[in-house]
């Protein structure tokens, strides 16, 4: 029938096609610890067929019942809750209605979700500073990406590639991801506790673990810092901040002025008492310690056994209220000025020292009893109120208008006084009114020549008393000038010293020269002696021996020879030679001469050489006019080893080569080097 044929192909059915995907439900296995279950749903597209067909499923040939984990739902879909391994397998869908049937065919493939193979603590306790390693793996199927997220407090943590590079809004400098897919936590502070999770997944699951970061240190920041006070006292109140874990047991107090901005400690590992345990204030006294007359600012530390935390904020202002000086004034001395007066120093006050306004000074001062009889104690102290002083710390008092009390010494003290009142007198210190010039000149003076350019002075001991020095000497003063010029035209040598001699160097050899003395103290010179006239020496030896020559005689002596110097005209006759000899490692200062006189053999024995040391040698001749121009160049030798040297071989050159084995090398640079071997 039309009408029948028109059913029957109306009931055909389109090919089947069958959607595959995985779902999942979550199933809680711990507190911090979940997995995914997996669930296979398979739907087939919608038949075209009338009336409605009805469903069939078949894995692997064999027929699926509904029920169990296999469910077939009214629309034909087949829900597997949940899926495990042997649901892998070929599906085939088919769909039937009393005029025909199809089906359709898929294959399915179960694999296994991420597995952790070790995890974190539940609890970490840590201190701030440390470093803490996070442990996180987990194994999956081999065809499956496995990757692993790190979160603190819900907030995911992003890497770099580099295993060091961490970009955040938090402390990145804290966060490395380790190569084990671990999380270092380096450099701990407060801020990196909280909660740490990490999370495994892969592209059929994913799986995650909690674990709680404790972090404890030292205190956080007290708050509402409070004052009050008086003259030398303060009393601070605050409110302690978080202890971080442990208990607070300590505070230190820091305070600044309006005289000095920096802060310093006032109270250090200080207890404090409680002032209200439902506000937890806390309270502390400072006894002596701020200065009257100030405008203080406080701030607190909370320490526990992990140490001190930051400082509060600063305080408001706390103004301590104005009283006497405290202490006396120090470093009270003087001395010196203008012949008559009487010179008092001393520290002035700074002004956290002032205690108040209005600072001034008290300066008193009584003379002794001197050397002399002329000079006379008093009994009773002067004083003099010392304001608006354009020298701070200085007063000058004239004690002698006629020029008697010189250099005499008095009894000094200082009191420091404000608005309030007056504080301690300092200690009795001892000084000398100002010094007059020395009254009387070196008497038999006379010079003599010390080289061709120096004249060694000398004069009979002064007498150093009082009333002839009228001071402490200090020292001499040395005029001099040639003979030719006029006595204007002179120099000063200063020497330094209370002996009497004194060498004037870097004259001219050959010449005549005028010499005066006298002695001088704080006040000046005295008056000068009478001059006396000498010439220097000649000019030493203008020119070097020459064919100097080294040999040894045994393991600790050598000999040396060299040439003749002729001087000439402008030189003063010879006195001899001199063989200076050195360790080559050590300066020329510390050299010893071998004197030769003229007259004698031109050769000298240097003994007392040790073996195996290299010296230096240089030879010069010497005249009252001082010492010459020394050979060059050094000659640079090393002692032998005195095993075989016979002492008693003739000093021929030669024959000691031949017998003792000693070589003798002339450098390129004419440095000669001689060494003695066995």
């Amino acid at each position: 029938m039309p009408s029948a044929d028109a059913r029957q192909r109306s009931c055909s059915v389109s090919p089947t096609v069958v959607r595959i995907r995985l779902g999942g439900s979550s199933i809680n296995t711990g507190p911090r610890k979940t997995m995914t279950r997996p669930v296979l749903e398979s739907e087939p597209n919608l038949f075209s067929a009338a009336p409605r067909p009805k469903y069939m499923w078949r894995k692997d040939g064999f027929t699926i019942g509904s029920g169990g984990r296999r469910i077939i739902l009214p629309s034909g879909h087949l829900l597997i809750n949940p899926v495990s391994l042997e649901d892998s397998g070929n599906f085939t869908c088919t769909a039937e209605n009393r005029f025909g049937s199809d089906s359709s065919t898929g294959r399915v493939i179960v694999l296994r979700g991420p597995v952790f193979i070790e995890e974190p603590p539940s609890r970490i306790l840590t201190t701030v500073g440390l470093t803490e390693q996070l442990r996180c793996r987990a194994s999956a199927e081999g065809i499956l990406d496995l990757a692993y997220i790190w979160k603190h407090n819900g907030i995911t943590l992003r890497f770099d590639s580099s295993p060091i590079d961490f970009h955040d809004n938090l402390e990145a400098a804290h966060y490395i991801r380790s190569r084990d897919s671990g999380l270092e936590i380096h450099n701990i502070t407060l801020a990196q506790a909280g909660e740490y999770e990490c999370v495994a997944k892969t592209s059929v699951g994913r799986i995650s673990t909690k674990t709680h970061l404790f972090v404890y240190g030292p205190p956080g920041a007290v708050g509402g810092v409070e004052v009050y006070g008086d003259t030398s006292s303060a009393v601070i109140r605050w409110t302690d901040g978080a202890t971080n874990g442990d208990p607070i047991h300590m505070y230190m107090v820091e305070g600044r002025t309006n005289w000095n901005q920096t802060w310093a400690v006032l109270a250090m590992n200080a207890t404090a008492k409680d002032v209200d345990r439902l506000t937890s204030r806390k309270e502390l006294q400072l006894t002596n310690t701020v200065s009257p007359f100030s405008t203080y600012e406080f701030r607190i530390s909370a320490a526990n056994t992990l140490g001190y935390g930051p400082s509060s904020i600063p305080s408001p202002t706390f103004n301590t209220r104005s009283d006497r000086i405290y202490i006396p004034p120090a470093n009270v001395g003087g001395g010196g000025g203008k012949t008559g007066d009487l010179t008092i120093t001393w520290k002035p006050f700074v002004g956290q020292q002032q205690n108040a306004s209005g600072v001034y000074y008290k300066v008193f001062w009584r003379r002794l009893a001197g050397v002399d009889a002329d000079v006379t104690e008093e009994s009773e102290y002067q004083s003099q109120i010392v304001k608006n002083s354009r020298l701070a710390g200085l007063f000058v008092a004239t004690v002698d208008r006629n020029r008697r009390y010189y250099y005499t010494p008095y009894k000094v003290k200082v009191q420091g006084c404000n608005d309030v009142g007056c504080g301690q007198e300092s200690p009795e210190v001892s000084i000398y009114s100002a010094e007059d010039v020395p009254q009387i000149a070196p008497n038999q003076v006379a010079a003599r020549a010390f080289n061709s350019t120096a004249l060694n002075v000398t004069w009979l001991p002064m007498d150093l008393s009082r009333k002839q020095m009228r001071g402490k000497m200090i020292g001499f003063r040395i005029k001099y000038w040639r003979r030719q010029d006029k006595e204007d035209a002179s120099v000063f040598y200063l020497s330094r010293s209370t002996r009497n001699e004194a060498l004037i160097v870097g004259l001219m050899p050959d010449t005549y020269y005028w010499v005066r003395v006298m002695a001088y103290n704080g006040a000046g010179e005295g008056p000068q002696s009478e001059r006396f006239l000498e010439r220097t020496f000649k000019k030493a030896p203008l020119k070097p021996p020459t064919t100097v020559q080294v040999v040894a005689v045994n393991p600790s002596t050598v000999r040396v020879t060299w040439r003749y110097v002729a001087p000439s005209i402008e030189e003063e006759p010879l006195i001899g030679y001199k063989v200076r000899v050195w360790e080559s490692d050590q300066d020329m200062s510390t050299a010893n001469d071998t004197l030769v006189p003229l007259g004698r053999k031109l050769e000298a024995f240097v003994t007392s050489l040790s073996w195996g040391k290299r010296y230096n040698l240089r030879v010069l001749a010497y005249s009252q006019g001082g010492d010459g121009k020394m050979s060059s160049p050094t000659w640079v030798f090393r002692m032998g080893d005195d095993s075989d040297v016979n002492s008693s071989v003739p000093l021929n050159m030669a024959i000691f080569v031949l017998l003792a084995s000693v070589i003798l090398s002339i450098c390129q640079t004419f440095t000669y080097n001689f060494a003695l071997y066995t």
